[in-house]
This record gives structure tokens, C-alpha cells and sequence, in this order.
């Protein structure tokens, strides 16, 4: 099992509805399963648990028949995913495995003032994270830490995630 996080500063985000920084987070973590699957020369399938936005079957639909969609460029096909679902509440292990695994993450980057549990709790999480080998080393960044947006220009934003990712290593 591998597993993959999106991750944007709370103050960079403000300013978003609610629909569009579900969905704006699905699409990250739904490219770099992409990639991942391409990588690994496999397929596989999309099984998202509760999908909290106006109409998640349209938003599934349209991921299965079009795949990531650009304004000022041509769709990403996810042509190695095999199926597009959400599952009911309590009926997949599967989902139920990813609430645990996100919610311990969310924990280890949003409680930055309780380390001992972070590092309790991380290197687990870690080992389950896609990488890939960089400079003689395991590295997160970009594929199992994704972090947006790539190019934060602000010092106070910047520093923020540097903070983070200084923290989680």
C-alpha cells in the first residue's frame, strides 16, 4: 500500500469555497496516482470514501470519461485507472484504512506543538509514502508530500512550509 497527501497552508486557502478545495485536492492526489500507476507500468482502481461536494457522481463521471481538465491546456486522461467510485459510508475496509492513515497525517502536520506524537505516529506513515530515490535517498516530496502550490513566493507562507517539511523529516 502506498499513500499520498495533499497539503496546502490554511491562509492560502481561505479564500476558497468549501467545493472547490475538496475537489482541487481530489485532482492533486488523482494525478499523482496517475503517475504512480505509470511509473509502476499498472492499473488500478479509484475508490474515494465519501465525497463531501455538491454532486460527487458528476465529478466521478467526468474523471472516468475525460480525466483532469486544464483551463488553457488539453485534458490528462487517467487511462490506468480502471474504475471511478465512492463508497457508502462504513462499507470498505479499504476507506477505512485511508481515514486512519489521513487523519494520523493531518495530525502530525496540524499539531505541530505535540512533536512526541508526530514522531510516534509518522515514521509509520512515512514508510507507506511514495517516493522515489533521489540523491542516494528515499524523498516524499512531490510524490507521497505533495505540496501546494509548487511556487510559494510570500516569506511567511514559505516559511511555513519549509517549517512542515523540516518537521515531517
Amino acid at each position: 500500500m502506498k499513500f499520498c497527501a495533499c497539503v496546502i497552508s490554511h491562509a492560502l486557502a481561505r479564500n476558497q469555497s468549501h467545493d472547490d478545495l475538496v475537489l482541487f485536492g481530489a485532482n492533486i492526489v488523482l494525478g499523482k496516482f496517475s503517475a504512480f500507476l505509470s511509473e509502476n507500468r499498472s492499473y488500478g482502481y479509484v475508490i474515494l470514501d465519501h465525497i463531501p461536494v455538491k454532486q460527487p457522481f458528476v465529478y466521478l463521471k467526468e474523471k472516468f470519461q475525460t480525466g483532469l481538465t486544464f483551463p488553457d491546456s488539453p485534458p490528462i486522461r487517467l487511462d490506468r485507472s480502471l474504475e471511478f467510485s465512492q463508497a457508502s459510508d462504513g462499507t470498505c475496509h479499504l476507506c477505512s484504512v485511508a481515514d486512519v492513515m489521513l487523519g494520523s497525517f493531518r495530525y502530525c502536520v496540524n499539531e505541530p506543538d505535540n512533536e512526541e506524537a508526530g514522531k510516534a505516529m509518522f515514521p509509520a506513515l512515512r514508510s507507506m509514502m511514495w517516493d522515489r530515490e533521489r540523491n542516494g535517498k528515499k524523498d516524499v516530496s512531490d510524490c507521497g508530500l505533495v505540496l501546494r502550490p509548487t511556487n510559494v513566493q510570500e516569506a511567511k507562507h514559505k516559511a511555513e512550509y519549509d517549517a512542515l517539511t523540516q518537521r515531517l523529516q
